[in-house]
């Protein structure tokens, strides 16, 4: 009893004494995360902003990030308990030497590291394409490419599917990895591919938080009144895009004209923002807008 207690106190003792350094470094990767997320979102929209490097503002993009993040494991956890499950029963209805032989295969160092770095670099390939995507406010019409990150910002109830998917293969990756390591004595050359695998898992993860910014975060954007924006009431539509510390801006939209233009009032005490409703901007802008303009069908 003596020496458990002893053990308990030593590990807390230890604990207390590497809290500063887990603290700076879980503050450090939370700013980081932010950074990228918000950073990315601002471009995606095309807006200019008065943000400092030093901002509280990512951190809390940086913690909406990682409750998203966290929010993703459990479907994680239930998606890998059903391919396992199917797995079995797969390897059920195979002969028992073809199973110990596919067993004996996937349990190879060079096998583990070929599914890693192609999972890393199938994953790599999709996430790359947010940085197609900048400026979409200011634009006369969406473009064609990126097709599908355009698709999920026009549909934007897939974005959680989306995010679960990305997320799943970060984590394929790095169990890859981790199983890497369970061999004492590798070879110099399996200790240069789990580096190189090293590598395109950082670059994973390093992707996960822009895309998020990019496409996964809530595109929706409160609308004013014309006059809020404008000074003056008009035949235009005016969402509030950003507030910074020393100006508002809003984007501007006369009805059926492409591109809208952004338009940034100092704040001033006098300046009052009358918020009328909450529209997703993307499909109000050009969905709703390419409605209007089709042609009506034919009667029959």
């Amino acid at each position: 009893m003596t020496d458990l207690s002893e053990r308990i106190g030593n590990a807390v003792k230890t604990l207390a004494g590497d809290w500063a350094k887990y603290a700076a470094l879980g503050s450090f990767a939370l700013y980081a995360a932010g950074y990228l997320a918000l950073r990315f979102h601002l471009s995606v929209l095309g807006l200019a902003t008065d943000l400092s490097v030093l901002d509280e503002r990512y951190v809390f993009a940086g913690a909406r990030f990682l409750m998203y993040f966290l929010a993703t494991l459990p479907s994680i956890l239930i998606i890998a308990l059903v391919v396992g499950a199917a797995g079995w029963l797969v390897t059920r209805i195979l002969p028992a030497a073809t199973r110990a032989r596919a067993v004996d295969a996937l349990r190879r160092p060079w096998t583990v590291l070929g599914v890693g770095v192609l999972v890393a670099l199938v994953a790599q390939a999709c996430m790359r394409q947010c940085f197609l995507l900048h400026d979409l406010l200011l634009a006369p019409t969406l473009p064609e490419q990126p097709d599908w990150p355009i698709a999920l910002l026009l549909h934007p109830d897939d974005l959680p599917f989306y995010f679960i998917v990305l997320v799943a293969l970060g984590l394929a990756s790095l169990a890859c990895l981790r199983l890497l390591y369970v061999d004492e004595q590798p070879s110099r050359a399996l200790v240069v591919g789990r580096s190189i695998l090293a590598a395109l898992c950082g670059i994973q993860f390093l992707l996960l938080p822009i895309n998020f910014g990019s496409v996964v975060i809530d595109k929706t954007l409160a609308r004013v009144t014309p006059a809020t924006a404008l000074s003056t009431p008009t035949g235009q539509s005016a969402w509030l895009v950003w507030e910074g510390k020393t100006g508002v801006t809003f984007l501007v939209c006369a009805p059926d004209t492409r591109p809208c233009s952004l338009l940034t009032r100092p704040v001033d005490k006098g300046l009052t923002i009358e918020v009328i409703a909450a529209d997703p901007i993307f499909p109000t802008l050009f969905l709703e807008t390419r409605a209007r303009r089709a042609p009506p069908s034919p009667a029959p």
